[in-house]
């Protein structure tokens, strides 16, 4: 039963990862196209976008460099810098609540 299980909380979660993503980027439909910056619009949802396919907890540089019997979650946690696109990810259960906004039941109470 565990298989089945974790096979439909990965679906959920997929599911809800999409959908999260697709709310977020749906102002480009909308956008205005102007002919001097046409990439104008995408180009402001890049942190969006970047976290939707990268978007990590850790920070994998980090976790090349400690014992993982005893590093705490904290000392690699992945550091948001100022300079550079916020590649934090959220947590998946943050869109799972979306999701069951638009579709009831995706998370049982």
């Amino acid at each position: 039963m565990t298989v089945p299980y974790a096979a439909l909380r990965c679906f959920i979660e997929r599911v809800a990862h999409v959908a999260a993503t697709a709310d977020a980027v749906k102002g480009l439909i909308t956008a205005p196209v102007l002919r001097d910056t046409p990439l104008k619009p995408l180009l402001e949802l890049n942190e969006v976008i970047m976290r939707a396919l990268y978007g990590t907890q850790r920070s994998w540089t980090e976790l090349t460099k400690v014992d993982f019997r005893q590093a705490s979650p904290k000392e690699v946690a992945y550091p948001v810098k100022e300079e550079f696109t916020n590649m934090k990810a959220t947590n998946v259960l943050t869109a799972v609540d979306k999701l069951n906004k638009l579709v009831t039941g995706a998370r049982l109470p």
